[in-house]
């Protein structure tokens, strides 16, 4: 009897498991889970990317108008930021001209010559190595979208003159502290964010069909035709287009929300001041206007 007992507490007892076909299937659930999050992580990562770019975009944005609006001179940290500006006008005198640092330029885009190729109608001896100051940079920067052959900012009533598009290539001023002057590392320069930007510097709208022929001197309407011009000698729409980010031969690669376009009515007149650079070329500026009240 005892040894029938203790035979039978030796029989082992059987205990529940996982077999072979279970766990391959909750591996292959957590496996389809683990995909999915990866697959989700870039877009996130992009999106903050963008986000990121479009903030600095828009702090950088602010600046610059300020900058044009208020007619600048002495903003020479600029040097730090503005590479390249290239004047695509097709009939002014000297035709399409571009402007770069020769400081910077060199280390955005060590390979200049591929930098210029993407802008064929500019020949190699108009690049002006002249971006070398903020006045130089804000007058460029502030050049009218249509001027008369006196290299004055006119209205759209003008006879006859050329038009100019201005196109400048800015690496960011708002962007990382690492990134920003003194930083003279070739390779930190060079991956730091730039931009291309677009600039319209235009006069408002006047349906000058109403004027054609001028108006004579003593004539009812010669009033509103002398009121027209005011209004558009001393009402401009700044407009200013970005497009990021550029790549390392100068062309750019569209991400997240660009082309990014920012407005501004600037009152005031604009002239140059006298100001010329290499080679003759204007710079303009928005002139401080003073109002006094009236009796």
């Amino acid at each position: 009897m005892r040894e029938a007992r203790t035979a039978q507490r030796a029989v082992p007892t059987s205990k529940g498991g996982f077999t072979m076909i279970e766990i391959a299937i909750c591996l292959a659930i957590i496996g389809f889970a683990l995909v999915a999050v990866i697959l989700a992580l870039p877009f996130g990562l992009n999106a903050q990317r963008d986000n990121r770019q479009e903030t600095v975009v828009g702090q950088d944005a602010a600046s610059l108008i300020e900058f044009i609006r208020n007619g600048a001179l002495g903003v020479d940290d600029l040097t730090n930021h503005v590479y390249a500006i290239v004047n695509l006008s097709t009939n002014s005198a000297p035709g399409p001209s571009g402007y770069y640092n020769p400081v910077l330029t060199p280390l955005m885009h060590p390979s200049l010559a591929s930098f210029e190729a993407n802008f064929p109608d500019v020949p190699p001896a108009r690049w002006y190595p002249i971006l070398t100051s903020g006045t130089n940079i804000i007058g460029l920067l502030s050049t009218p979208e249509l001027t008369d052959t006196s290299y004055h900012a006119t209205n759209n009533l003008y006879s006859g003159g050329w038009s100019n598009h201005m196109v400048a290539y800015v690496r960011s001023l708002s962007g990382l502290v690492a990134d920003q002057s003194p930083q003279d590392n070739p390779t930190i320069v060079g991956n730091t964010f730039a931009y291309r930007i677009y600039v319209a510097n235009a006069a408002v709208p006047v349906d000058t069909n109403v004027f054609s022929p001028v108006p004579a001197a003593d004539s009812p309407l010669y009033q509103a035709y002398v009121n027209s011009q005011n209004l558009s000698q001393s009402l401009h729409e700044l407009r200013v287009t970005f497009r990021w980010p550029v790549l390392p031969t100068g062309a750019v690669a569209n991400q997240g929300s660009s082309p990014l376009t920012f407005r501004a009515s600037i009152a005031g007149t604009l002239g140059t001041n006298g100001l010329f650079v290499e080679p003759f070329t204007p710079l303009y500026f928005y002139q401080s206007q003073t109002f006094t009240a009236s009796p």
